[in-house]
């Protein structure tokens, strides 16, 4: 690992390429040690003796997505570290215990935990969503617009209506009926 760490990429932090040479020391690849780098773990080495064992299992899984890494770093960081919102009996949110404090790598399967990390995106995905939903869009200083034309065709009138769609809802509305991606825009 001390030979790694001196044949580090110049753009790394001295921190990143510790963990650079600790990757590469495990046998990882420079593709894995990147993504790694580019993690929470690229920065901090606090709760090492973790860390350690979640970069020593990443490596055993040459064939695992490089943009797997970020997302599952993050899954292990909130099951084991983050304390939960958890609403009490009065209706109050009260801080508890982290959702799995003793959460450890032995005998885990790569495939059961990407469906674990999938579902957890999806979950909080789906709640980012919820939240964004009321929220309004940045304005536009365009007010709305009308007008009513004649149907050169059959002679009848043809109303043409621009209104500003202020929220995410409105947003995601208009994408469903229209069928197009203008969802995709959204910051959500």
């Amino acid at each position: 690992m001390a030979h790694c760490f001196c044949e580090a990429p110049a753009h790394l932090s001295i921190s990143q390429a510790l963990r650079w040479a600790q990757v590469l020391g495990y046998d990882g690849s420079e593709a894995l040690a990147e993504a790694i780098c580019a993690t929470r773990l690229g920065q901090c080495f606090e709760n090492e003796s973790f860390w350690s064992t979640v970069v020593l299992f990443l490596t055993r899984h040459p064939m695992l997505d490089p943009d797997y890494i970020d997302p599952i770093i993050e899954y292990f960081h909130q099951q084991k570290y983050l304390l939960q919102q958890v609403q009490g009996p009065d209706g109050e949110m009260a801080e508890t215990t982290p959702a799995e404090p003793n959460l450890s790598l032995k005998s885990r399967s790569i495939v059961k935990l990407i469906n674990q990390v999938d579902e957890w995106q999806a979950y909080h995905n789906k709640v980012a969503r919820k939240e964004n939903e009321g929220q309004l869009l940045s304005k536009s200083s365009v007010s709305g617009f009308s007008c009513v034309e004649k149907d050169e065709g059959d002679g009848g009138q043809i109303e043409w209506r621009v209104q500003q769609i202020l929220t995410h809802k409105e947003l995601s509305a208009e994408g469903k009926y229209m069928r197009h991606c203008v969802t995709s825009y959204s910051s959500n």
